[in-house]
């Protein structure tokens, strides 16, 4: 399941738990049935033998894995790229709250 860095959050603190997350929704079939009902995705993974062989071939599976990825990041996860660290949250720009105290 090929995944691009672009689909994966930019932070790799983070890719675990998105991995994770990625892994439970695909296993849902609440949610797989909100992916197909609002994309239209009706592809289904070929059963073992020849007809997993022609999927392989024709990348039908990592293009349905693409998709579903960009949906899931949109509509499940949220932004990528967005930073779980903000300048509030950093000890070094607030030293006061990096020994608990409040001002």
């Amino acid at each position: 399941m090929p995944i691009a860095e672009h689909q994966m959050p930019s932070c790799p603190l983070m890719r675990p738990a998105w991995a994770g997350c990625l892994r439970w929704a695909i296993g849902s079939g609440e949610v797989m049935a909100a992916f197909r009902r609002e994309t239209g995705e009706n592809w289904t993974p070929g059963a073992p033998g020849i007809e997993r062989m022609i999927d392989d071939a024709t990348g039908a599976n990592d293009a349905f894995m693409s998709k579903f990825v960009d949906w899931f990041n949109a509509n499940i996860w949220g932004d990528v790229n967005e930073s779980v660290f903000s300048d509030e949250a950093d000890p070094a720009t607030h030293p006061d709250d990096a020994r608990g105290g409040h001002g």
